[in-house]
This record gives C-alpha cells, structure tokens and sequence, in this order.
C-alpha cells in the first residue's frame, strides 16, 4: 500500500517499535526492496498497466478508469490522490467536488493535519510540532481534525478528541500517560496504522488508558499495536472499535499485528477481521509466530497475526473472519468472547491456536440475533483423522464453550486443507450451558471432555459427535459461570458507556 508522503517530518525522532515486530535479515531486506522496486504491483502511477489492486472499479471520481480505493492505495507523491481525511475518496475529488476546502491551493484538504515536529519535545500538545501552528483537538478551542503521524514518535500528553488518525511509515503515538491521556477518534473513518519501511508504524498503549475509535480500526501492512514495552507497571489499557482489521497487502515488506498481553482489553464492536488474501508475496511458512520463531531466513514476511496472551481479554461482538494465510494465538486465560461466527478460511494449517478459553454467545451480538435468527457458525478446519488419531491434528480448541441461549451449527463451509477431504474440530473441552444449542452439519466435532448443563446436541445429514475415549461431565462448573458472569459484566458495562456516550455527544 503506497502512502502519499506530502509532509516530511524535522529529523529523525523514532525509536524501533519494539524487537517483538522482528525485523528480517540485512540480505532479507535487500531481497525484499529488489522486490518491490520492480513488481508491477507497486508501480508508481495507480493506473499504471499490472497494477496489483483487485478492486472493481466501483467508485471512480475522477474518471481515469481507476477504482477510488486502487488510486488510494497506490498513491505516492501525489496529495490528489491521498485520502488524509479518510473517507475513500481520493483528496483531489473531495476538492474539485467542493466536500473539502484547499484555501492555500497545496491540493490537501484543510481539514487535514500533519505533525511535523518542529517542536522542542515530542508532545501532541506542543502547538509548534503541527503543520499548522495549531494543537488538533476537539475539547479545547481548535476544531476536530484529520489528523496524520508521518515518520514520527508522538507522546500523547493530554486528553484528545480528533476526526480520524493515520499512523504511518514508521511512525509511533504513545498513549500510556498515567492521568487522563485518553484518545478518542469521532468519525467513520476511523483509525489506520500502516508502514511501507522496515520500521513498523505503532500505536503504543500502558497503564489504564483508553482508546476508543468509533470507526474501524485498520492495521494494514507494517502496522501493530501493542503494550508498550517499557512500561513500568501492569498495562491495564483498554481499546474500543466499530470493527478490526488486520491484514498484509501486496508490496508491504512487513504485516499487520494487533497484540492483547498484560490485562489489556480489546472490545470491537463489529467484525475482526484476519486477511491475507490481497497480498502478493510467498508467506513464509517457517515463521509460525511474530515474537516467538522470528521470520525465515529464506526470506519472505510473517502473515498477519493477532495474538491474545497472559490475561488480556478480546471480544468481538461480530464475526471473527479469518482470510488467507493468517496466525491468530489465543492464550489468554481469559475467555474469548465471540458473538458472530467463527469464519476460519484460512490456509496455514498450523497457524491458529486457541489455548485460553473461547465463548461463543449469540447473545453477545444484536446484529446476530436479527439478521439471522440467532444462529452462530463455527467452520471446522482440521483434517478429519478419526477421534482415535495418534496424528497431530491442528486448529484445534483447548476450551470451547456455548453460552447459555445460544445456538451454533459446526459448518464445513471451505476448504482448508490441501487433500480436499472432509474436515472436523477437534476440542479438548466442550461446555454446552443450559438452553444452548449444538447443530453439527455434515462435519465431525471430536472432544476430549464434554460439560452438558442441558443444552441439545443434533446432528444432519454426515454429520458426527464422538466422544470416543472422552470423560462426560453433566455437572455445571460454578468457576467457568463466574468467568462468564464477570466477562458479560465488564463488555456489557463498557458497551453501554459507549453507547451513552454517544447519545450524549447526539444530543449536545
């Protein structure tokens, strides 16, 4: 994804993400420039012949036979092009059609920010460090604006109100201050954390801050957000989107990661969503996991990956949809807690662990419970080797639970392995809570355990439920209850302050 670069930074004030993102090797690197100075895909006009982007053509504002989001994400070196504001709709079109006003004619629109550090100090509210003269903030006396970090390291020293936020090409915002530093990004348009260098752009969280973007969050190529690193004590922050999504593209030498560690909290309110499927380049299948294998040696870029470890807690109200040659690590002890289905077309066939808990609550999603009667789907993913299998089976689920009132149908709905053969789930510990119920269609569901408060088990067409060599507990687990309780008690309480949150600025 190329990024338009308008506004360059004072100096060089960046220090490296974190040595969790590895970096590839020296040769790897020179491979990987070699690469993307010659591919097609990353030609420097976006309407140039080969061009990667697989996009119909859609919206074309200009006219020159271009999709909007194709001109966007090729544009480089040209403001017409970019989209500072974040509406999908190439600058140039947004001021000829007069959404957008350009008073000093330098094809930017005026609502459009860029932090250009001139500044003594590496602070969002030190006036000086913005292009304008003028600190972006909606609380204080200066309008909202589109804000976007470029080759920067940002410390966010009092509370902010913006538009939409680009973190991009090695930059970094931290927001761990230990008062009221909290970051809010009001519009549609949402936030987007990407990097076309070798230095990944970073959104940085610690303490009990929080980040709540009523948009999207998009964690393109060469974004990540993390913990920072360096944090002094226990990071407790706490991030809220209408929807994830984090993903690799075409020319990227690096991939999007979104990391929960500590007791942080992820809460998206829509769909997260692991994608892979736009990117050109050979995955590299020896790295299974950012932070803990490191990238091959043989070169290539480690997939997109979102991992969730110590007690960090996810949920996801929508569907969690993964594309493509993705990781997802879920090793929290704190439970997973999904409300959509579980849309697995992934085609790493070692890459998506789940070790901590996974709930699945219908319950949890309104959208779910309208649009399609309330039923969830879990893809099954694993080569079906039989319940007595001494092979090693993969995509499996440690703790897999279905709440209380909810309904969920095992689907085989894509194929994930190479063989083309049936597929199944295989489970070491099954709940079925009181009133759920389990639709298992022509697909196999193996467990090693199985708790089964009074939920209905049903089976169509080829589909099997063995229990071969398992232990049946037909007893409630008055642990796993609390753990639940304390999870809908703490996402319920949050998703309601959000909501009021949101009445409140309507009304006003």
């Amino acid at each position: 994804m190329k990024r338009n670069v308008t506004h360059q930074a004072k100096g060089w004030k960046q220090e490296q993400c974190t040595q969790r993102f590895n970096m590839q090797s020296s040769l790897t690197r020179m491979a990987l420039l070699i690469v993307a100075a010659t591919a097609p895909c990353l030609a420097a006009s976006p309407a140039a012949a080969g061009d990667h982007c697989d996009k119909p053509l859609g919206v074309d504002c200009n006219s020159n036979g271009v999709a909007d989001a194709c001109d966007i994400d090729d544009c480089e070196s040209d403001p017409a092009c970019d989209d500072c504001n974040l509406n999908d709709i190439p600058d140039g079109c947004d001021i000829t059609a007069g959404n957008s006003l350009d008073a000093d004619l330098n094809g930017v629109p005026d609502e459009c920010v860029f932090f250009d550090g001139e500044g003594v100090d590496d602070d969002w509210g030190t006036p000086e460090n913005w292009d304008d003269d003028e600190v972006p903030n909606g609380l204080g006396a200066n309008p909202n604006r589109h804000v976007t970090l470029l080759s920067s390291t940002v410390n966010l020293d009092l509370e902010v109100e913006i538009d939409t936020c680009r973190i991009i090409d090695g930059s970094i915002l931290n927001v761990g201050g230990d008062e009221d530093e909290d970051f809010e990004i009001e519009e549609a348009g949402g936030m987007l954390l990407a990097s076309e260098t070798f230095e990944p752009s970073c959104l940085r969280v610690a303490n009990m801050r929080q980040v709540q973007v009523d948009g999207p969050l998009r964690i393109s190529g060469g974004g990540l957000y993390e913990a920072d690193p360096n944090a002094a004590t226990s990071v407790m922050a706490t991030l809220m989107a209408n929807g994830l999504t984090v993903e690799s593209t075409c020319g990227d030498p690096l991939s999007g990661a979104f990391q929960l560690s500590d007791q942080m909290s992820g809460v998206i309110m829509g769909d997260a969503v692991l994608d892979a499927s736009r990117d050109c380049a050979p995955p590299v299948a020896g790295s299974l996991f950012r932070g803990v294998d490191g990238p091959s040696a043989s070169g290539g870029k480690t997939p997109p990956i979102i991992t969730v470890t110590d007690a960090a807690q996810f949920f996801v109200s929508g569907n969690l949809i993964l594309r493509g040659f993705v990781q997802l690590v879920h090793t929290s002890t704190t439970p997973l807690v999904i409300g959509g289905d579980f849309v697995n077309e992934s085609t790493c066939s070692n890459c998506v662990r789940f070790e901590g808990p996974v709930i699945f609550d219908t319950l949890a999603s309104l959208d779910k419970l309208v649009a399609s009667g309330g039923v969830q789907t879990i893809e099954v993913s694993s080569t079906d080797a039989g319940p007595e299998t001494g092979s090693v089976v993969t995509n499996t689920f440690d703790q897999l639970e279905v709440a209380a009132g909810a309904t969920v149908d095992f689907v085989d709905a894509f194929s994930n392995t190479t063989s083309g053969s049936p597929e199944a789930i295989y489970i070491g510990t099954l709940t079925i809570r009181d009133g759920a119920s389990v639709t298992i269609r022509n697909c196999s569901v193996y467990y090693h355990s199985l708790i089964n408060e009074g939920g209905t088990i049903n089976t169509v067409g080829n589909g099997i439920f063995n229990a071969a060599g398992a232990s049946v507990v037909p007893v409630s687990s008055a642990l796993a209850r609390c753990i639940l309780a304390a999870g809908i008690f703490f996402f319920g309480t949050v998703a309601i302050k959000t909501r009021q949150s949101h009445q409140s600025d309507v009304t006003h």
